[in-house]
């Protein structure tokens, strides 16, 4: 197999596990309709009209995200769901807010040069910029420092 295949392949989800985000919508099974009395995807769908954040709290693979994507698909015009993989963190830095805000600066720097809203430069200056703030938390943690940021 040729590298320009291969490339065209991974490019296609060929090698991927779990389906696309968009397509998790048209798997998924509600919870509304799998416990009687649950909201789950109609309290979403009214938060997310709101046009105020939203966070989807829960365990890997609980649904959160073919949720999401069972309520907007198709995409709803002026929303834009950044899923924020909190999971992929080690469990010890998710109680650092330092760590929580770079790993979230990262993860939407990331999204947006994806989606063509900030080119590649910009995208770079950000994960730097939240590279700098991590390295600055550790060097004030390392010296004893209960401080947070600059």
């Amino acid at each position: 197999m040729s590298l320009v295949l291969l490339r065209q392949l991974r490019a296609a989800n060929a090698f991927d596990h779990y389906p696309l985000f968009e397509a998790l919508g048209a798997l998924h099974v509600p919870f509304d309709s799998l416990v009687p009395g649950a909201r789950v995807e109609a309290r979403l769908d009214q938060a997310l009209r709101r046009r105020g954040r939203v966070a989807l709290v829960g365990g890997s693979g609980s649904g959160k995200s073919s949720a999401v994507s069972h309520v907007l698909s198709p995409l709803v015009e002026g929303l834009a769901p950044i899923i924020i993989p909190v999971g992929a963190l080690p469990a010890g830095e998710v109680v650092e807010p330092a760590n929580v805000a770079a790993f979230l600066i990262k993860t939407v720097a990331e999204r947006a040069r994806q989606s063509g809203l900030i080119d590649d430069r910009s995208a770079g200056r950000a994960r730097q910029r939240a590279a700098q703030a991590e390295s600055v938390r550790m060097e004030r943690s390392l010296r004893g420092s209960a401080s947070i940021g600059p």
